[in-house]
């Protein structure tokens, strides 16, 4: 009896930590089951602790022609997860003094237009250059969708814009322009390619043997996992992307290769530790304010801890790649399924990450019961258009419908408490009604504690336009483009091409949108419209010049 005891008293640690795996496996695996198949495309978990692959999960398909299964040896293509590796190469070479983040790129890239201000590598790294980004503008310039995509067609596209954002250091606007920008200076201050310099100064001494930036669009990756769209029918089609710009995105990698990334944000070497904390550095714009990104990362927070994190999408490509170094823990979701989103599910994953570690909920939020779903304030109060003080800009309308409120008419907003509600298809996302000296609330948008948005109240209800004040073309020289505004069935439209088309919805007076697209019309000084600005998410303040009525 004594001898089993004493058996059981040596075994019980090694079974206790199996049912703790087996219970992190069942709550993990429940949030992905629906994408557990062996005829589609999926994704990968992973779960990184104190250094070790503690949870390493597949669900799918790397390939459907061949019925190659996920593993943690599939090389995904990570999307904008890529900017953190260009900013560590950018900052390597700042540390070995062949380049200084103070330095004005014009003195590696002099083709830059003379903006008459300074723009200097850290603006490029911290995205505060006020450079527009190349992927909407080539929307807006209505690019062939069927041509490549070269970092000569980006760069061309780049320097040809007149204006900026922004003032440099004023604002922090994300844009894939910054990182394309630092992949050239890399460039043309080494003399070798990106990917050749970041093989043999970061990969390969990692042993990341299997990542890279992809070059060019026929390029063989070994072990890679193919992107894939569902279609109307039910069937999966290949989602391909035709450009091979490198530096904002474009890296191969594993969930092998990252183990040994995420390793390295530990490291005590100091040439490594001082990059990462530079990488790992909140953003001080000239205002004093403090914005939630470093370089190459995104800095907020969860439940009271520091996070690092990073999103990435391209075509069917998907990736979110999260850490919280307080605890040493990382969460990786890659996918090659268009329709999984790793960010939207990652919350439940790290909740019960949290769990199963036992770590403490140091946050301060307002717990979200039952009771607190059902907001007891009047909802009609905070019915109406929000928007930029100064009304250049997009605007948000809330609406009321079934004694809930709505975001732009269509997407639900949930109450957590009187004043403060979540966008139901993205709870993270908190938009939260603040009163100040006026009757009326401003809106704030925030996402794991970090303010994204402040918005004032503009009016209760829609603007009502008299629609032939609009109707024209317009020019703008930095596009190269013709846009037209017409009217049907007293709709306005607006003509992007002879194949888009499409409807604006009135916010404020002289202000349309059709996200991602906004347009604030201007006045001449007898009052006519003369022209509008168009802005995008990441690019603002394009200038349109009406030609004819």
């Amino acid at each position: 009896m004594q001898k089993a005891s004493l058996i059981a008293f040596f075994y019980l640690p090694l079974f206790v930590y199996c049912q703790q795996d087996a219970a992190l496996e069942k709550s993990v695996d429940s949030i992905f089951s629906k994408w557990k198949s062996q005829t589609a495309p999926g994704c990968i978990v992973a779960i990184i602790k104190d250094g070790s692959l503690v949870y390493n999960k597949s669900y799918g398909l790397a390939n459907l022609e061949f019925k190659i299964p996920i593993s943690d040896s599939t090389n995904f293509h990570v999307a904008s997860i890529s900017k953190q590796f260009t900013a560590y190469l950018t900052l390597l070479l700042s540390k070995r003094g062949m380049l200084h983040l103070q330095d004005n790129i014009k003195k590696y890239l002099p083709e830059m237009p003379d903006y008459a201000y300074k723009i200097t590598i850290e603006h490029l790294l911290t995205h505060t250059s006020g450079i527009r980004d190349w992927q909407e503008l080539l929307w807006l310039n209505n690019w062939n969708p069927l041509q490549t995509i070269t970092p000569s067609v980006i760069y061309k596209l780049i320097i040809t814009q007149q204006s900026l954002n922004s003032p440099p250091g004023e604002k922090f606007l994300y844009s894939n322009s910054n990182y394309d920008l630092l992949a050239e200076i890399i460039r043309r201050t080494t003399g070798n390619s990106l990917n050749e310099f970041a093989r043999n100064n970061l990969f390969i001494p990692l042993g990341m043997e299997n990542t890279q930036y992809r070059q060019s669009i026929n390029q063989v990756i070994s072990l890679r996992a193919s992107g894939y769209d569902k279609q109307e029918n039910g069937q999966f089609e290949y989602s391909n992307y035709n450009d091979i710009v490198a530096g904002s995105s474009k890296i191969y990698t594993s969930i092998k290769d990252l183990l040994k990334w995420d390793d390295l944000f530990y490291s005590q070497e100091d040439t490594v530790k001082a990059i990462i904390s530079q990488m790992t550095t909140k953003t001080r714009i000239k205002s004093g304010k403090l914005e939630p990104y470093g370089c190459g990362l995104q800095l907020t927070n969860f439940q009271g801890y520091p996070v690092q994190e990073h999103s990435g999408a391209l075509s069917a490509d998907r990736g979110y790649y999260i850490r919280i170094p307080d605890v040493r823990l990382s969460l990786i979701i890659l996918s090659n399924n268009g329709d999984i989103y790793p960010w939207a599910v990652s919350g439940k994953v790290l909740k019960e990450i949290f769990y199963y570690f036992r770590l403490p909920d140091k946050s301060q939020n307002v717990a979200i019961t039952q009771e607190s779903k059902t907001a007891k304030s009047d909802l009609s109060l905070f019915v109406g258009v929000y928007g930029p003080q100064h009304k250049i800009g997009p605007g948000k309308i809330i609406t009321l419908k079934n004694n809930s409120l709505y975001l732009n008419n269509t997407l639900e907003l949930e109450p957590i408490n009187d004043s403060t509600f979540s966008l139901k298809v993205n709870p993270d996302l908190l938009f939260t009604f603040t009163r100040s000296s006026s009757i009326h609330p401003n809106l704030q948008v925030s996402r794991l504690g970090d303010v994204l948005e402040q918005a004032v109240w503009l009016q209760k209800q829609k603007f009502t336009p008299t629609i032939n004040d609009y109707i024209g073309t317009y020019r703008s020289e930095e596009l190269n483009a013709n846009y037209q505004i017409l009217s049907k069935d007293g709709q306005l439209l607006l003509k992007k091409s002879e194949s888009e088309v499409l409807p604006l919805d009135v916010t404020y007076r002289d202000a349309f949108q059709n996200e991602p697209l906004f347009l604030n019309f201007t006045h001449s000084g007898s009052g006519t419209i003369n022209g509008f600005y168009l802005s995008t998410y990441q690019t603002n303040n394009i200038v349109f010049k009406r030609l004819t009525k």
